[in-house]
């Protein structure tokens, strides 16, 4: 069993279950000294979440799955390993034992800020209709830190935004983790652009349908 730290668009249960066959989520856990930022380039020329690391006070705060080593094989070729991404191994921290009152810091953008969010519709986190991904609530997790992986950029460009369809998946999924409040918020601000290959676009978003 491997342990991945999902941060950005595989925080969405729905999409990550409809690229692997099986994963359990062990809850919302974050990483010290690094930021969450998009300006990953990614092979639809968009930009792509990035896990940045600062030496400082930042934290990303995320998800924790747990997959099987051919989940995982499949999972680095869907995510490009060797072609803009690296698997890096890191320490993550259960949240739940966490000071909650400890300083975090979410992306930052390099660029002048836009407000291009969208509205998480239908959320019913609830209600999941992925039934090859265990809830949080099914998995008994003591232990406050992991060995983890996590995707980390390897090429970077700061002038990119990415897609409005992919700034929701990691939206959606910071609402369904519920991660803190001021951590979704900053995300939210994230600003982004239309994906101009609108059947892709639709595809992207048809698995909350």
């Amino acid at each position: 069993m491997i342990y991945y730290f999902a941060y950005g668009s595989n925080m969405s249960y729905q999409r990550i279950a409809a690229r692997v066959s099986q994963c359990e989520s062990l809850g919302v856990y974050y990483l010290p000294q690094y930021q969450f930022k998009c300006h990953k380039v990614g092979l639809d020329g968009s930009a792509k979440g990035n896990a940045f690391y600062t030496g400082d006070e930042s934290r990303i705060y995320g998800v924790l799955y747990a997959l099987s080593d051919t989940d995982k094989t499949l999972l680095d070729t869907i995510e490009g390993v060797g072609k803009g991404y690296e698997c890096r191994k890191v320490t993550v921290y259960d949240y739940s034992n966490a000071d909650t009152s400890a300083y975090t810091r979410a992306y930052t953008s390099d660029s002048e800020s836009t407000h291009a969010s969208l509205k998480l519709s239908n959320l019913r986190a609830s209600n999941l209709k992925s039934s090859n991904v265990k809830s949080s609530a099914e998995t008994t997790n003591s232990q406050q830190e992991k060995i983890a992986y996590l995707y980390a950029a390897t090429n970077i460009n700061d002038c990119l935004l990415p897609f409005c369809w992919y700034k929701h998946h990691i939206e959606f999924g910071a609402a369904q983790a519920k991660l803190p409040e001021s951590y979704r918020e900053q995300i939210s601000q994230l600003p982004c652009q239309e994906d101009p290959d609108t059947q892709r676009a639709a595809l992207e978003m048809a698995i909350y349908n």
